[in-house]
């Protein structure tokens, strides 16, 4: 059994499922929004379904599973966004702040929640380089699904684009990842991908 659990998957599944039979009409094809499961993205969650057809699966972390267990499970789910109802991309999407992300994964390094130890401005050079750990992670994210064999036979055919989207929990805003310039530049979230 996965670290996430049968359940939860089979859930995820399920609820994508109801989510493309609510939304789909004769020839629209919906993005997949991959999105954290922290509590703060759910009035985000709400504002992208508002701005056009999307179906959303809610992850901790906006992780796409690398684990074997987890990824066969994943896998029904993303396999039936991308081959039975054809999404035309799929959005990972990050954010600032995340309770749930705390700790970079590469380097072990875990910031603390607290604002003590040092003054405004090294506090904020502490919040932008954890916000760069975690865009970074968001494009280790759009690798690994670009590994998935129903995501890489659609990205072969030109039916799907993978992105990255980083949402500014201060001031509401969205960053996008631009792969020409290589960074993260500002964008209209309310016509998504």
């Amino acid at each position: 059994m996965s670290k996430t659990g049968h359940t939860e998957i089979d859930r995820s599944f399920v609820d994508l499922q109801q989510q493309a039979h609510r939304i789909r009409k004769p020839g629209e094809r919906p993005s997949l929004w991959i999105v954290c499961t922290d509590r703060l993205m759910d009035p985000v969650v709400d504002r992208i379904c508002r701005a056009g057809p999307v179906l959303v699966l809610r992850r901790p972390e906006s992780e796409v599973p690398a684990d074997e267990a987890d990824l066969l499970g994943e896998l029904s789910a993303i396999n039936f966004a991308v081959e039975r109802i054809g999404v035309r991309s799929i959005v990972v999407c990050g954010h600032s702040m995340c309770s749930e992300g705390s700790c970079d994964d590469d380097t072990g390094y875990c910031e603390s929640v607290s604002s003590s130890g040092g003054g405004l401005l090294q506090r904020v050079h502490r919040r932008e380089a954890k916000n760069d750990r975690l865009r970074a992670r968001l494009l280790r994210q759009l690798q690994l699904l670009e590994t998935y064999p129903s995501v890489a036979h659609a990205m072969g055919l030109g039916e799907l684009r993978l992105h990255a989207t980083f949402y500014l929990a201060e001031s509401g805003h969205f960053t996008w990842y631009d792969e020409q310039y290589d960074r993260f530049i500002a964008f209209d979230a309310d016509s998504p991908a």
